[in-house]
């Protein structure tokens, strides 16, 4: 069981995180609660959980200050924000911290319950992989993890002499290297949707099929890498041999994957090494190779010496590439709002930063962001954020940062430049004003019902749901949650004036779903209880 912490100064909240969700059935154990930053910080010392669930805007600290305080303290932790406040920096600083997702409230619970699932599979994907805490009597695992230490470049050239000797695998002191990746392609992105069975039955799928191929061969070694993606170590004491072996596996690697699935992988592999000292080089530059799916594409095999070669021979005819395009003929093209025009000046923006990068993934990706950022610019000259164009404004951070392919990256960026254009055309017209009356009248009439919820309005008038937020407050000057409190106590109040009802059955009527949180909301805004109120009206009367 993976011990579970939540902090949230909102009861309500917590105890509604605990009883909902099923959390010994997922493999999660509730070990501890605390209201405000202060009491976090003891329970996360005493307890060391694996999942923290925090709030961001909490007495005494933040959740971003107490998330700096304790990172230290459980550097493997799994965090996981739920903050009413979508700003972007809220965003980009937890990201900064190393956190697992941010989740805006009122959220489903079902995708909360899809977070816990992806943290439960990453973590026994960890867990797996940790081969060196495995019982010292498993030496064929000691062995692996030995040599993926030597491909992260985790040990020194001693602790390799040393360990050489312990495993007794002093041979490979006299051969070459050079290893070969195999990586799923936006993994993180195609298994979103997935439940934690599918997630494994894919994982197992993806093992079986490299096992395949690489069964009964001795020189070969299958290594899990840190990121669910698979090492293969080759060796050989003859240079044409270790050639032709990578030839041929990484030939067999791509048949089985095309005939036997419907995976799409990339394959790279490195050039040789001459010495076991050097393996962390020749894992570097498949990596390297692996990265090159930004601009070669998904779904092929990729040498380091293809992508050396086409990177060498463009910085010799051309300077370094610089990242800018015309800022402004971007600001003018998404004013102007016209999607057929949009798209293709962001495919002629695309297209120029191609041929500049010259194959350069590590440039491709900057290229993307600065576009991205400069539509959030156009957004905030506007006062408009991400967050009004998209209910999870962080998701859409994290697909462009993770994206491995530079059309993925291109079709984002289109989508979201069509949404700024549509927003943009919108501000400042009557179109908004209309949305916010049928949104109250919506209300009017549905106030009784105790479901009623953000979202359920949002899309009832075609808004997002953060959008919708900040828009209804600018128009009305109150938030959905006290617009909606107000019209059902005054709701109540008549109903007190006009009818013989008791308290317990007008709080069920105008929506509430328990009479004691509707007495003392009914208190904290009128000042008195319902009780107190109906004496008064009878005396009144």
């Amino acid at each position: 069981m993976l011990k579970t912490v939540i902090i949230d100064d909102e009861d309500l909240i917590r105890e509604g995180l605990v009883a909902s969700i099923n959390w010994n059935d997922l493999g999660f154990e509730i070990a501890g609660q605390a209201s405000d930053g202060e009491r976090a910080i003891e329970l996360i010392q005493n307890l060391r959980p694996d999942i923290i669930v925090t709030d961001i805007r909490m007495p005494f600290m933040n959740g971003l200050e107490l998330i700096e305080f304790i990172k230290p303290m459980v550097p493997e932790s799994y965090i996981i924000i739920i903050s009413g406040h979508d700003e972007f920096q809220y965003a980009q600083k937890a990201l900064q911290l190393g956190v697992y997702d941010f989740i805006l409230k009122p959220f489903e619970l079902d995708y909360f319950v899809k977070v816990l699932t992806k943290i439960k599979y990453d973590y026994t994907i960890k867990k797996s992989s940790n081969r060196s805490v495995l019982p010292k009597e498993d030496v064929e695992s000691l062995k692996i993890g030995f040599l993926k230490s030597i491909c992260l470049n985790k040990i020194d050239d001693d602790q390799i002499i040393n360990r050489l000797r312990i495993y007794d695998l002093q041979y490979l002191e006299e051969r070459l290297f050079a290893t070969i990746i195999v990586q799923i392609d936006n993994y993180h992105i195609s298994i979103s949707d997935n439940t934690f069975d599918e997630i494994n039955d894919v994982h197992k799928v993806y093992h079986q099929l490299i096992e395949s191929v690489v069964k009964g061969e001795e020189k070969i070694h299958l290594i899990e890498g840190n990121s669910g993606d698979i090492i293969l170590l080759l060796n050989s004491t003859n240079e044409l041999d270790l050639y032709n072996k990578i030839s041929n596996l990484t030939t067999q690697l791509r048949c089985v994957f095309d005939n036997e699935s419907n995976l799409s992988v990339t394959i790279a592999y490195s050039q040789i090494v001459n010495s076991i000292y050097n393996i962390h080089k020749s894992y570097k530059q498949s990596y390297k190779a692996c990265n090159q799916r930004f601009v070669i594409g998904y779904n092929h095999n990729i040498s380091y010496d293809i992508t050396e070669s086409h990177q060498n021979n463009h910085i010799a005819k051309s300077n370094v590439p610089q990242i800018k395009f015309d800022r402004k003929a971007f600001s003018d093209v998404i004013k102007e709002g016209d999607n057929c025009k949009i798209s293709e000046y962001i495919d002629s923006i695309f297209s120029e930063m191609s041929n500049k990068g010259g194959g350069s993934a590590l440039f491709g990706t900057m290229f993307v962001t600065s576009v991205y950022i400069e539509l959030l610019n156009i957004l905030e000259n506007q006062d408009l954020t991400i967050g009004d164009l998209y209910d999870d404004p962080i998701a859409i951070y994290k697909h462009l940062s993770i994206s491995k392919n530079i059309d993925d990256s291109r079709e984002l960026i289109t989508e979201i430049a069509e949404k700024v254009a549509h927003h943009l055309s919108l501000t400042g017209s009557e179109q908004y004003d209309m949305r916010i009356k049928e949104a109250i009248n919506y209300i009017e009439k549905n106030f009784a019902n105790p479901n009623i919820t953000l979202q359920e309005v949002a899309e009832h008038i075609n808004m997002g749901v953060c959008y919708f937020s900040s828009t209804f407050k600018k128009e009305t000057g109150d938030s959905f949650i006290n617009y909606l409190n107000n019209t059902r106590i005054e709701k109540a109040k008549d109903l007190f004036e006009k009818t013989s009802y008791k308290a317990y059955e007008i709080s069920y009527m105008v929506g509430y779903k328990t009479p004691t949180y509707f007495s003392s909301l009914f208190k904290k805004i009128l000042g008195i209880s319902p009780t107190e109120y109906k004496t008064q009206k009878l005396i009144a009367d």
